[in-house]
């Protein structure tokens, strides 16, 4: 059997990863990778810092661009990212979509008619959707790919990885620079580089290429990084190892909770928290905290987030998924059809 990964962004890499690594345990799969090569994005998988992850795969790689047909490309399967927009109809058959973080609540309707399957990490997610029904049983709640290296991770092999010490650390997602963010991000930072000085923490602060960590956040860092690799995905590793994370409004708390991490959100009114997933934001041991808070207020918050992680498990049951083997529940729906053909 044929399957294509549509790389449109080296993104792409933290689902498609772990899904590549199952299927090769099956010597039939011949397995290639179609990657866009006019991309203009700092996530372009043509650009040479991006496309050395790509000759990483050992695969056969296609090279496309944006506007071209990629049903030309022969294959028995196609998997991509969250939308078809490149693709020509006669695809409609065998295209399997992961959904990506929370972008699915606004695009899976464009696309829904058009492919055979969606993978959703869950019910609960799926049910986020505005104004949607699965009539057409399109949706599979297998977790996601992304995560099926966790159960792999070694702090020691991670600190290595980092060139890190062995040390406590609180992870800090760098925010996006809307609205005069950094400006208004001062309190937050202040009272965060107190409460390490208090309490023997290093910072670790994680931004993405796209928006530079900024120098008010560099200064308290003890350690900066972007992301060094895709699969395994710099974020998870860094959060692996962590006790605790600061956010700004930042979808990273999905991932903090399936982690089992605490995850302290600095209310930025950079998001739309009416929309289900605000929910999330202040189940304990996770909170949702003003910007401007005073630090005796926000020292109580962390000790107590800190102390009550083991919650964690409980939310990540509720909303996501109890397991990682996305991977394996997908290479045994492909097996079914194919003996079904």
């Amino acid at each position: 059997m044929k399957i294509l990964f549509a790389v449109q962004e080296i993104t792409f890499l933290k689902y498609f990863g772990p899904l590549i690594e199952e299927l090769r345990k099956d010597k039939a799969n011949e397995i290639c990778i179609a990657y866009l090569i006019n991309g203009q994005k700092y996530t372009a998988p043509s650009a040479d810092n991006n496309f050395k992850f790509l000759k990483e795969l050992d695969l056969e790689l296609i090279p496309y661009k944006l506007n071209d047909k990629i049903a030309n490309i022969k294959a028995d399967i196609l998997f991509t990212v969250e939308g078809v927009p490149f693709l020509n109809s006669s695809y409609h058959d065998n295209v399997f979509v992961i959904t990506y973080m929370i972008d699915y609540m606004r695009l899976l309707k464009r696309y829904y008619n058009s492919v055979n399957t969606i993978f959703i990490p869950s019910k609960w997610m799926a049910s986020l959707i505005p104004d949607f029904k699965d009539d057409l049983n399109k949706l599979k709640c297998y977790s996601s790919p992304k995560y099926d290296c966790v159960p792999n991770f070694n702090r020691s092999e991670i600190l290595e990885k980092y060139n890190l010490t062995d040390s406590k650390y609180l992870l800090v997602f760098s925010p996006d620079p809307e609205p005069n963010i950094y400006n208004r991000a001062r309190e937050s930072i202040e009272n965060i580089h107190k409460y390490v000085k208090e309490n023997d923490f290093k910072i670790i602060t994680k931004g993405r290429m796209k928006n530079p960590i900024p120098e008010s956040f560099q200064k308290f860092s003890d350690y900066s990084f972007y992301d060094i690799s895709w699969y395994p995905p710099t974020s998870l590793e860094l959060l692996f190892i962590s006790d605790l994370c600061f956010s700004y409004d930042s979808t990273a708390n999905k991932e903090a909770i399936i982690l089992g991490k605490p995850c302290v959100n600095f209310d930025a009114g950079l998001i739309d928290k009416h929309n289900g997933w605000g929910i999330l934001y202040n189940q304990s041991p996770n909170a949702d905290i003003n910007l401007q808070i005073d630090y005796k207020s926000f020292e109580k918050i962390v000790n107590k987030s800190l102390t009550a992680s083991g919650k964690q498990k409980e939310i990540k049951l509720e909303y996501f998924f109890d397991h990682y083997e996305s991977s394996k529940r997908i290479c045994k729906l492909l097996k079914i059809l194919k003996e079904g053909d």
